[in-house]
């Protein structure tokens, strides 16, 4: 993948086993609208590290292992490849230059370096938080659980306000907000759709559409769920804030996983509490973890305990976190457990061997990793990473979903019926639209109100607390003929 030049770029290997940090994965949110993306990867430990001259080379040091996925073009370590890209930007990070099949030299001044890191990113965290700080006060108007509570003290026949309430706080609502609405089922199909459009940014989050068209208690039309991706285009003030944010967190983690792989390539040695204090910088839970690695390294458990106390008060965990933060507090008991009898981890008894191997199981979060990494450095007991290769497991085979015909689409049906504040008027016929309209006429057949429609498909919802309780008629017509009509019973 293209990097960026100017730019120092990747993350260096690093042997101590308190950092095997086993992610190797490409870090997401690189790069910008005049910037290719770099080659950061999640984690501070790969087997990759690389660099970028002043022009257009990238450098690629590949770590060999057992696997048939290699890169291609190796000369020596290093693998090169030609970009297009042939931009500088001295305003960043500082440059290595490269001589090919040559090491990478250390930076001949390590504070001095390690500071600028340090001041750039603590320049960005201002940045980040700054804009965070508007951003939350307009999320959900300011507070997420307020909506929600008064999402779920909302009626059916309080739907219009709020529908309005929450069309006055778009397009800054969370997800949490739009599936709790969603949840509530107190509005018409068309209203959520309508909802949901006027917040592109949240719809495209986190499988939400996918959620509402298969798991959500309404039966959402598929021309509703259209409508509703058609609204990604749009963009809104809350992408940009978004994009900021982004932005000025990716820069500051840049910062600082370099300041990492500079303690870890000084030959003077890593200072545990000075990679702790930086860490300490990053508000995100792998560098909370990678701070525990710290305290184990110095046999720290209360600390280590205590990080992982303060994990759910500092972010909200989801279910699969909340377990790995559990399973992470049962490792650093194990740990604790051995080194308090004064055994270091390569001194481990048969149990606490089998301990760590049922902690790892067919997990894949840290603590299973953290386990396997130590049964595979000192034990031999070792199993193929996720990542592929030729020991990987084949993908689970997804059984198709059995096909049911659904039931013939009404012509014309109502709903809620009796209804007290809105009515859901959905529709279908097979002809062309043609001067369409749904007509309410009330028991003497005076027309009341006259709806146009312009689809063959369609809600329409119409606020019935104009109307006077008692009967009414709702006809379909399209052409000038008469399609279907319904009765509707009005509620006082």
């Amino acid at each position: 993948m293209p990097a960026w030049p100017g730019r120092l770029a990747g993350a260096w290997v690093v042997s101590s086993p308190v950092w095997q940090v086993p992610s190797q994965i490409i870090r997401y949110l690189q790069g910008r609208d005049d910037a290719p993306a770099g080659n950061e990867f999640i984690g501070n430990a790969v087997d990759l590290r690389n660099s970028n001259p002043s022009r257009s080379f990238e450098y690629w040091w590949w770590h060999a292992q057992p696997t048939i996925h290699e890169p291609t073009n190796i000369a020596g370590l290093i693998y090169t490849h030609w970009s297009d890209k042939d931009t500088v930007c001295s305003d960043h990070f500082p440059i290595h230059r490269i001589v090919p099949g040559e090491p990478v030299p250390l930076e001949t001044e390590p504070v001095a370096y390690r500071a600028y890191l340090m001041n750039a990113a603590q320049t960005r965290k201002l940045e980040y938080g700054n804009t965070r700080y508007l951003f939350d006060q307009l999320l959900d108007g300011g507070s997420t659980d307020e909506t929600v509570q008064q999402i779920q003290e909302s009626w059916p026949n309080e739907a219009w306000q709020l529908r309005a309430t929450l069309l006055q706080k778009s397009p800054y609502l969370s997800s949490e907000v739009l599936m709790e609405m969603v949840k509530k089922n107190v509005m018409p199909a068309a209203m959520v759709a309508e909802i949901y459009i006027a917040n592109p940014e949240a719809t495209q989050k986190g499988g939400l559409v996918k959620w509402l068209q298969y798991e959500a208690p309404i039966a959402m039309p598929q021309y509703l769920l259209d409508n509703i991706e058609a609204s990604w285009d749009q963009k809104t003030y809350r992408s940009t804030l978004e994009k900021n944010m982004a932005f000025s967190r990716g820069e500051m983690s840049q910062a600082i996983y370099h300041v990492l792989a500079s303690f870890t390539a000084d030959s003077t040695g890593a200072p545990v509490d000075s990679i702790r204090t930086t860490l300490q910088v990053l508000r995100t839970p792998d560098a909370r973890y990678m701070e525990i690695l710290t305290y184990l390294q110095q046999d720290n458990f209360d600390s280590a305990y205590a990080v992982m106390d303060r994990l759910p008060v500092e972010f909200k965990l989801k279910e699969k976190e909340e377990t790995e933060k559990d399973r992470t507090k049962q490792y650093i008991g194990m740990v604790q457990g051995w080194r308090s009898d004064g055994r270091s981890d390569a001194e481990l008894n048969e149990g606490e061997v089998t301990a760590l191997q049922n902690l790892a199981g067919d997990f894949n979060d840290r603590p299973a990793e953290w386990a396997q990494n130590l049964l595979c450095f000192g034990y031999g007991i070792c199993r193929a990473p996720l990542s592929g290769g030729e020991h990987a497991q084949p993908l689970a085979m997804q059984r198709p979903v059995a096909q049911i015909e659904a039931p013939p689409t009404p012509v014309l049906a109502l709903s809620p019926n009796p209804a007290d504040a809105w009515v859901a008027m959905n529709y279908h016929f097979e002809a062309t639209a043609d001067k369409a309209c749904l007509i309410v006429r009330d028991a003497t057949g005076r027309e009341v109100e006259m709806i146009p429609i312009s689809r063959t498909e369609g809600q329409a919802v119409y606020d019935t607390r104009r109307l006077a309780p008692g009967t009414y008629t709702v006809e379909l017509v399209n052409g000038g003929k008469h399609i279907e009509a319904q009765k509707l019973v009005v509620q006082p």
